[in-house]
């Protein structure tokens, strides 16, 4: 399924009317813990591409130590994870806070509550890896962190005065086709047309 080119709303327990459905079960093979129940809807699904958005939402489970199977952007809804390093620390991501997976991270996901967020999944076809394994971490992305200048592009893609932008990307894969970061810019205006990329905003109070 790919979805239709338009600009779509997420909510937060998937469509109003439909909601979110029951996905397949979590292979035992890959648990130490848990019987986890998972639900989800996709808002946007490209297999071409690898690139997945929706909502999933789960009961508590903890997964066995291993590489991080794609690129994962989460936005925690609801709930938290504990994700335990290889080298046994552990981050807790709580409601409202956010953090990326790169692909090839060995970590464990610990959930010993419910946990409802939104995701970004890029699983690149030719299955591209960071080469500095330093870069195999959980990325923690500070919404109000430092910002610096950031060029708008050609003044024509603009109604009117051309915004003042400040921005940090905090990941990128090493394809360059999925980057994640923080943007702000003050009041503007774009006249209609395509946009040549998909995206998921997300806004900060």
């Amino acid at each position: 399924m790919m979805s239709d080119p338009r600009i779509m709303r997420m909510e937060a327990k998937g469509p109003e009317g439909t909601g979110m459905e029951t996905w397949e079960e979590i292979d035992p093979k890959d648990l130490v813990a848990g019987t986890p129940v998972q639900r989800g809807h996709m808002y946007h699904d490209d297999p071409q591409t690898g690139l997945q958005v929706g909502v999933w939402d789960c009961t508590p489970m903890t997964t066995k130590m291993g590489p991080y199977p794609v690129n994962e952007y989460m936005h925690v809804l609801e709930g938290s994870v504990t994700m335990v390093h290889e080298d046994g620390s552990e981050e807790t991501i709580r409601a409202g806070e956010d953090f990326i997976i790169p692909k090839g991270t060995p970590c464990i996901w610990k959930q010993t509550e419910y946990i409802r967020k939104f995701f970004v999944i890029f699983d690149d076809p030719s299955g591209a890896l960071a080469e500095d394994k330093d870069a195999l971490r959980i990325i923690r992305p500070q919404p109000h962190g430092e910002l610096a200048a950031a060029d708008a592009g050609d003044p024509a893609a603009f109604t009117g005065t051309v915004p003042e932008i400040q921005a940090h990307t905090w990941f990128t894969d090493p394809t360059g086709q999925m980057v994640v970061g923080v943007w702000e810019a003050n009041a503007m205006e774009r006249p209609v047309g395509p946009i040549g990329r998909c995206e998921l905003m997300i806004p900060v109070k």
